[in-house]
């Protein structure tokens, strides 16, 4: 829904998926068919504090188990076990303001999260919640050529990503710091 004077918006998702004969990747070499429910809520919002200073938020839920799964190569059911690599809590805040001291310039940052979630099917491993900031500005050269730096992982935060199933001992880390310096076109 919109407010009247188009300065804020908000969407609200509620779910209740449920899926079954999923394939699910047991082995490199063996599948198995699952069934999951995935349960939750999401909402989002975009506001304006004034004109030129806008702040989106959203955050969510997700209650998703294995609601039949066994693995056929060791015999051990997973019934009831979230699956690997997907957070219970998700949230993003960001914030820009343009047109600072009457330039053609943008200033913006924010915030994203991503909760603790089981690294392996057994949920034996469990991968740390983290925290990114990232922040950027971009400057109109003139109409239609924008330049934009770009600072992600502010704070350098060391955190797994994501790990693989099949080796349990390896994790895929995420990036650390990173400046990006581009220039924009429109045709």
């Amino acid at each position: 829904s919109r407010t009247p004077d188009g300065m804020a918006d908000m969407t609200l998702s509620v779910y209740d998926i449920k899926k079954s004969n999923l394939l699910v990747q047991v082995t490199q070499e063996a599948q198995a068919t699952a069934s999951q429910t995935s349960k939750g809520v999401e909402l989002s919002t975009n506001f304006k504090l004034t004109p030129n200073w806008t702040v989106s938020a959203n955050a969510a839920y997700t209650d998703s188990v294995y609601t039949g799964f066994t693995d056929p190569s060791s015999g051990s059911s997973y019934t009831d076990v979230q699956p690997a690599n997907i957070p219970r809590w998700t949230g993003n805040l960001w914030t820009s303001v343009r047109h600072i001291a009457n330039l053609p310039l943008e200033i913006g940052g924010g915030v994203r999260y991503i909760g603790n979630r089981p690294g392996n099917t057994a949920n034996t491993l469990i991968l740390d919640k983290y925290a990114l900031f990232n922040g950027y500005a971009s400057y109109e050269v003139k109409p239609g050529i924008l330049v934009t730096g770009r600072v992600n992982n502010l704070f350098n935060k060391e955190y797994a990503q994501w790990a693989d199933i099949y080796y349990p001992t390896e994790l895929m880390l995420g990036q650390p710091r990173y400046w990006e310096l581009g220039m924009y076109f429109k045709l």
